[in-house]
C-alpha cells in the first residue's frame, strides 16, 4: 500500500505530537538512532530539533570527563548524511575520546547502501566496498559507524566487527 499526501501528513503530525510530548514540549532532547533518519525528520519536523549519536555526543557529552580511552584501533565510517552535514570531525573527534587510533578509510566514500537493501542484495557492498579491507589495519577489530545499515554492510565485506557509536 502506498501512503497519500494526506496520510503521510496525518502521519508527522501524529509524530510531531508524541515527540513533543515525550519530550516534555522539547525540556529533553530528543535522540534517534540512525543518522539519515535524523536528516528526514529534522526536514519534516523544522519545530522540533532531533540528534542523531554524533550530533547528539558532540553537543552535550564530549566535553565530560568520565571518557575511558581503551587501547584500541577503530576504524569509522560516517552516514552519506552526515558527511554531506560537515560531521566526520566531529565523528573522528568522538571516536578518538574512546580509540589510541581512529582510522577513516578515504577510498570509501558511499557504501551505495540505500535503506535496507543490502539484506537482499549483499552482492552491493562487495562491489562497491572493494577497496575497504586494504585500509584498514590489521590491528583493528572495531569498526563505528552512525547507521545500522551501514555497519551491516562494512561488517561484511571488511570482516570488522561494527557497531553503533551509541553503542561504545
Amino acid at each position: 500500500m502506498i501512503a497519500t499526501a494526506s496520510q503521510a501528513k496525518r502521519k508527522t503530525e501524529e509524530l510531531t505530537e508524541a515527540l513533543l510530548k515525550a519530550s516534555i514540549n522539547e525540556e529533553y532532547s530528543i535522540l534517534s538512532e540512525t543518522s539519515p533518519c535524523v536528516q528526514r525528520l529534522n526536514l519534516e519536523l523544522s519545530e522540533l530539533n532531533v540528534y542523531d549519536p554524533v550530533s547528539f555526543v558532540g553537543e552535550f557529552l564530549l566535553d565530560r570527563p568520565e571518557f575511558q580511552q581503551l587501547d584500541e584501533t577503530v576504524v569509522t565510517h560516517p552516514t552519506c548524511i552526515n558527511c554531506k552535514a560537515g560531521n566526520v570531525a566531529r565523528m573522528q573527534d568522538i571516536v578518538g575520546k574512546f580509540a589510541k587510533e581512529v582510522v577513516l578509510p578515504h577510498t570509501v566514500t558511499c557504501c551505495d547502501i540505500a535503506g535496507d537493501s543490502e539484506i537482499f542484495h549483499p552482492e552491493l557492498h562487495e562491489k562497491t566496498l572493494n577497496s575497504l579491507q586494504n585500509q584498514i589495519p590489521k590491528n583493528c577489530s572495531i569498526g563505528i559507524s552512525n547507521s545500522n545499515s551501514y555497519e551491516l554492510g562494512l561488517s561484511m565485506v571488511s570482516g570488522v566487527k561494527l557497531g553503533l557509536c551509541s553503542t561504545y
